[in-house]
């Protein structure tokens, strides 16, 4: 299982869609088809992962816990995001002078994958050091 069915594994087990595992799928696209996603896409996974609901014909706040395989499967497919999302600075580099809307970009993604990476650890492992 990967990111892109995370949302169709949890739907076939309930019947319904998450806003979290949804919004997952929709940036994991968006990059696959070669764009990059979005103002939108970005803010609906930063806030999915933050305040998940469950649309089974009303939206609901506060759905239970995902079973483990799926809250795994999540958390490893945010952490490839970020990875693949990290810009390396270099000092000096001629791409920061040249490109820097590129670099913006790619910078905002980091720190919206990034931001809803740590906010679903801290949701499922509370607060640590």
């Amino acid at each position: 299982m990967d990111g892109r069915d995370l949302s169709w594994q949890f739907f076939k087990r309930t019947k319904t869609l998450r806003t979290d595992l949804h919004a997952l799928s929709l940036f994991i696209k968006a990059g696959e088809a070669g764009n990059a996603p979005d103002e939108g896409a970005l803010v609906n996974l930063f806030w999915g992962m933050w305040r998940p609901r469950l649309d089974d014909g009303d939206l609901r706040d506060n759905p239970p816990p995902l079973d483990s395989d799926i809250e795994d499967t999540l958390l490893e497919e945010l952490a490839r995001l970020e990875r693949e999302c990290r810009v390396l600075y270099e000092p000096d580099s001629d791409v920061w002078k040249r490109l820097p809307t590129e670099v913006f970009e790619a910078a905002r993604q980091y720190v919206h994958v990034g931001a809803a990476s740590a906010l679903r650890h801290r949701k499922r492992d509370g607060v640590s050091e």
